[in-house]
C-alpha cells in the first residue's frame, strides 16, 4: 500500500499546473479541432437565423388566410341565424315565408336554398381551409 502511494504522488507531480479557464480555453481556440468546431457553429447560426426567417413569413401567411376564414365564417354563421329566424317565423306564421315573398310555397317544401353569394362563400372557405 505504502508503495501505491508512493507511485501516486511521483505521478501528481508529472501533471503540469492547473491553470484558469480561460487560458485553457484560449489554448483550445487555438487547436484545429477547435477552428472546426467554431465554423460549423457560425454555420449553423447562419441556417437557424434564415429559419427563423422562413417561419416568419409563414408564420404570417397563416394568420393571414386564418383571419380570412373567421371572415368568411362570420358571413356564413350570419346567414345560417337568418335563416334560422325565418324558419321560426314560418313555423310561427304557416301561410307566410319571407323567402317567396310572403306567399307560400306551391310544392310545399323545406328544402334549404342557397343564394349566389352564399355559395361564392361556401366555396371560399373550402378553398382556404385547403
Amino acid at each position: 500500500m505504502l508503495a501505491r502511494m508512493r507511485r501516486k504522488q511521483s505521478r501528481n507531480t508529472e501533471r503540469r499546473a492547473a491553470i484558469d479557464k480561460q487560458t485553457a480555453f484560449k489554448e483550445f481556440k487555438t487547436t484545429e479541432s477547435a477552428i472546426a468546431i467554431e465554423q460549423e457553429i457560425i454555420e449553423c447560426r447562419k441556417r437557424i437565423k434564415t429559419k427563423r426567417g422562413e417561419l416568419a413569413n409563414k408564420t404570417e401567411t397563416v394568420n393571414t388566410v386564418k383571419t380570412e376564414i373567421d371572415r368568411v365564417k362570420g358571413f356564413l354563421d350570419i346567414k345560417n341565424e337568418e335563416k334560422t329566424r325565418n324558419a321560426l317565423t314560418q313555423s310561427m306564421n304557416p301561410g307566410f315565408t319571407s323567402h317567396a315573398d310572403g306567399f307560400e310555397d306551391p310544392a310545399g317544401e323545406n328544402a334549404e336554398i342557397i343564394d349566389e353569394e352564399e355559395l361564392q362563400r361556401l366555396r371560399e372557405l373550402k378553398d382556404l381551409k385547403r
